[in-house]
């Protein structure tokens, strides 16, 4: 069967892409050094994780048709500089960015490229039942893979069509599952070992720009002041924090909850914008704005509180250790008594 490249340079993740690039495995990178297709290859490799890193999202133009051999096989090379490279947060910012360039493309393209995809990344579903819907159904063990509760009330099953064992979803929310299942698919993949080392030619000199760069980019992250020692943090904020740094992308309440208790303990706005920018969806105008509504800084102009222990548990996001008997709000915590700290140590 031929080879629709033009498809798999829009989505070079398609297993039919293996074929595609099957005449590049055998040859050895000393080989391919002088080959203009690779080299073009690694530089757009090196743009794409460039990109990723600087703005969150990774582009795709008209040009990126025309010389489609160095697209698709940028996508495994950038891919293995993030493996090689061999942080989490590179990991998260990467996979997050691939996702959101998939979500994009599938929303305008024809529901032929989405039923491709899904075939091919062997999710179950089915095409609407009648031309006069457009719900598609997807099987009810794959919707729970690929859709985290966490997105919101929408994506939760109490508020879903289920019918026969099947999860009803429109053409964009299902463009939306598949993309978050290629991220996921990117995260695992990116975490097979690779080592540096056996970079030569181009790609050597493409890792060594990157990990300048990626370095550059961490240290624009001034250490997240506290304002007090972390003992007197509840394990659950603290938890979300760990996560926060790690360039998780934390969800809408998780987000809330941090911030509210952040200010409540007297961290400024720009100290929390200092923490959200890791996130690998990080918007400064976007986050500004919640941060400082969330303050009373803007809309109503009321500050909001914290969640109470009640709500963290009903978020599910209470974690509680010894010293969270008794408090019924995360700022009652203590945390260990600075005398019996002083014991252990």
């Amino acid at each position: 069967m031929e080879v629709n490249v033009f498809l798999l340079a829009k989505y070079p993740f398609l297993e039919e892409a293996k074929s595609f690039l099957e005449s590049y495995s055998t040859v050895s990178f000393e080989d391919l050094s002088s080959d203009e297709d690779y080299v073009r290859a690694v530089k757009r490799g090196v743009e794409r994780l460039k990109e990723a890193i600087v703005f969150k999202k990774i582009s795709f133009k008209n040009e990126n048709l025309i010389d489609f051999k160095a697209e698709v096989l940028s996508f495994p090379i950038a891919v293995a500089f993030v493996a090689a490279l061999n942080d989490d947060f590179l990991r998260n910012i990467f996979a997050t960015a691939e996702g959101k360039r998939v979500y994009e493309l599938l929303k305008r393209d024809s529901y032929s490229d989405l039923e491709l995809i899904l075939k091919d990344q062997k999710i179950k579903f089915y095409s609407p039942e009648d031309p006069s819907s457009s719900l598609y159904r997807i099987a009810f063990s794959e919707y729970l893979k690929v859709s985290p509760q966490k997105w919101g009330k929408t994506w939760k099953l109490v508020n879903r069509q289920i019918k026969r064992g099947f999860v009803y979803v429109s053409k964009e929310e299902l463009s939306r599952l598949v993309s978050e299942h290629v991220k996921n698919r990117i995260l695992e993949r990116s975490r097979h070992p690779v080592d540096a080392e056996s970079f030569s030619g181009p790609l050597r000199e493409g890792y060594v720009e990157l990990k300048s760069t990626w370095e550059s980019y961490k240290l624009k992250f001034a250490k997240f002041n506290k304002g007090s020692s972390e003992s007197s943090f509840p394990p659950c904020m603290v938890r979300l924090i760990s996560r926060q740094k790690s360039g998780e992308n934390l969800s809408h309440v998780e987000r809330r909850s941090l911030v509210t208790y952040l200010l409540a303990k007297g961290q400024s706005v720009e100290e929390i914008m200092t923490l959200l920018k890791s996130s690998p969806d990080f918007k400064e105008s976007i986050a500004r704005y919640q941060v400082e509504h969330l303050a009373g800084l803007r809309g109503s102009r009321k500050k909001y509180s914290p969640p109470s222990c009640e709500t963290m548990k009903s978020y599910g996001l209470c974690f509680p250790d010894e010293w969270c008997k008794n408090i019924k709000h995360p700022l009652q915590y203590r945390g260990k008594p600075s005398s019996q700290t002083s014991k252990d140590e």
